[in-house]
């Protein structure tokens, strides 16, 4: 059974059918599946210390909402903030537990691990994923308590 959902953008209707694919162009909107693959393979590139695949994941025009960071900011300094990040870690990585997706949203749930010294930083976060139709993360909002990432870099 092939059921039709009517998805309104801007000035135009959309309607997709089941398997994702938009009839209002010829071009297949990735399945949920295929979203949490490219999440699981970005987390796995990062933490084997190869940034750029990792950053792959995120359009030129990312918008990354983190509360250990003051304002938003974008994939270039997103890009600066993990290289600095694992030169000065002795262990950084992102572990998810559970990735989530449907059509608007990619969820991941998830632990940081790091190491500086003697100092061990364990928190538990969610990262809130938009993904466009290319794959590619728009926008991210990382839910987290700043006090223990900001103690692991304090005096840095």
């Amino acid at each position: 059974m092939v059921r039709s959902i009517v998805k309104p953008t801007v000035g135009k209707e959309t309607k997709t059918v089941s398997g994702g694919q938009d009839m209002g162009s010829n071009k297949a909107r990735l399945s949920q599946a295929e979203k949490i693959a490219r999440v699981r393979e970005a987390y796995a590139a990062g933490n084997a210390g190869n940034i750029e695949k990792s950053l792959e994941l995120f359009s030129e025009s990312l918008v990354f909402h983190s509360p250990v960071f003051p304002q938003p900011i974008g994939k270039d300094t997103l890009r600066a903030a993990t290289q600095r990040i694992l030169e000065r870690t002795d262990e950084y990585r992102l572990e998810p537990h559970d990735i989530l997706a449907n059509d608007d949203h990619i969820v991941a749930l998830l632990t940081v691990h790091g190491r500086r010294g003697d100092r061990v930083l364990e928190e538990r976060g969610v990262w809130v994923m938009h993904m466009d139709d290319e794959g590619k993360v728009n926008e991210l909002w990382a839910v987290t308590d700043p006090k223990p990432h900001l103690a692991l870099w304090g005096d840095a």
